[in-house]
């Protein structure tokens, strides 16, 4: 059996990972040629190429059989909300601008930093240096019309370098960066009594705004700003657009920091790939337009066990790195489920049960599974894989209380409603191992 073909027994099916394809996206710049002539041509941009990002996206697609719509999906839901994605982020008691809209778009700002794409696998001397310095944004706009701020203006600089660089004495290098002698602490969130964070009030609406220093004004406006660590490894994307600043005003973003997330936490900020790809390829779509019939059906009538999946990464990870996340990341779920269902299994009261992270409830002849950390995503698939085991089982299905409390919670009846579910788990766990090595 190849390396691309993997097999695992459940209920007299093989469960596969076939026709895995692997290929490179890169921008058909030649295409685009035309339309940069006329931009050029009515003065919008001298070299709008210059604009377009070089790198090579990562495309995989592959087909999964002898499955089921909640292990499909289950994949499909991780791979968009349930792995890790590091970006950037700051405060807003961070941000300094001169610059009247700005100052009132302050969120704009750290949602634009949000979505700039980093280099996901970094090594550990690669963070160590992160670490031991700050990000900052310094960017005067010396033209006559707006510019763009993009991630080519973020600076590096070691603490105590960015300190002696700006003249800053303790308190304005405490408020304004969040670090004590080097050491993070809670970002301060108002300017207080010193000169450095003054706050300039330009309308009564009007609070994002702080007056920078003269000393600082000049250097942003001199271009002196040099890094002290080339940040190319870090940023894949030159011409990412962070902000556009007014002409005559000068943006500061002190603070910036890696941080970690996942989608169902903001997803705006935290997405890590393009272009998720899910379809059942054994089933005909329902034409509503044409009577029922064997080659008609609507989708209650139909159960796929063969789904096409895919997705196209931003050029800052590879395939073999996301797949492994994604695994990780449902087996982490699995671990949880089994973990928790055993030592309901375990105690004495069979009604009702509770951990920090789990509760049963037995009422009118059904369990009550509450998975508090888990939502939908792998509770769904273990819920289904409870009819391929016993597909005359009285009733299973999988709710959830809401979004916000990411509470997963499956209803059963079955005669061993734990044993069912442990032995869905354990398949659950076969299959996705067996996705992992297909790799």
């Amino acid at each position: 059996m190849s390396k691309a073909e993997k097999s695992t027994e459940s209920k007299n099916k093989k469960f596969h990972v076939k026709d895995i394809k692997i290929g490179v996206r890169n921008l058909d710049r030649k295409k685009l040629e035309k339309f940069a002539d006329l931009i050029k041509k009515h003065k919008l941009h001298p070299d709008p190429m210059s604009l377009l990002p070089n790198i090579s996206q990562e495309e995989v697609r592959f087909t999964i059989e002898n499955t089921h719509s909640g292990f499909a999906n289950c994949v499909r839901r991780t791979l968009l909300n349930e792995i890790d994605c590091v970006t950037l982020s700051c405060t807003h008691a961070s941000i300094k601008t001169d610059d009247e809209y700005l100052a009132n778009k302050t969120d704009k700002i750290i949602d634009d930093l949000a979505s700039t794409v980093c280099i996901q696998d970094l090594t550990t001397e690669q963070k160590k240096k992160l670490d031991e310095g700050i990000l900052y944004i310094l960017k005067a706009n010396k033209t006559e019309t707006p510019i763009d701020v993009t991630v080519t203006d973020i600076y590096y600089m070691k603490k105590d370098e960015f300190k002696k660089h700006y003249a800053l004495n303790k308190q304005a290098y405490e408020e304004l960066t969040g670090f004590v002698d080097g050491e993070p602490t809670e970002t301060k969130k108002g300017a207080g009594e010193n000169e450095f964070l003054e706050k300039q009030k330009i309308n009564a609406n009007n609070y994002g705004s702080f007056k920078i220093p003269e000393h600082i004004k000049l250097r942003a406006y001199q271009e002196s700003e040099k890094s002290s660590l080339n940040l190319d490894f870090l940023f894949p994307i030159k011409t990412q657009v962070i902000s556009r600043l007014t002409r005559d005003k000068t943006l500061f973003v002190v603070d910036i920091k890696l941080v970690k997330g996942k989608g169902f936490q903001h997803a705006g900020r935290f997405t890590l790939l393009d272009n998720i790809y899910y379809a059942p390829k054994d089933v005909v779509p329902y034409d509503m337009y044409k009577p029922d019939g064997p080659n008609n059906k609507r989708s209650i009538e139909v159960s796929p066990s063969v789904f096409e999946l895919g997705f196209l990464t931003r050029g800052n990870i590879k395939v073999r790195k996301v797949i492994d996340l994604c695994c990780e990341s449902v087996l982490e779920g699995l671990h949880k489920m089994k973990t928790e269902i055993e030592s309901y299994k375990n105690s004495p009261n069979k009604d009702f049960h509770e951990t920090p992270e789990f509760k049963v409830e037995f009422k009118d002849g059904i369990h009550h599974f509450y998975f508090k950390t888990l939502y939908l995503t792998v509770p769904m698939a273990v819920q289904r894989e409870c009819f391929e085991i016993d597909p005359s089982i009285n009733f299973v299905t999988v709710t959830n209380e809401s979004y916000e409390k990411r509470v997963g919670i499956i209803k059963i009846n079955h005669p061993d409603s734990t044993g069912i579910l442990l032995k869905a788990i354990d398949n659950c766990q076969k299959y996705i191992k067996i996705l992992n090595e297909a790799f």
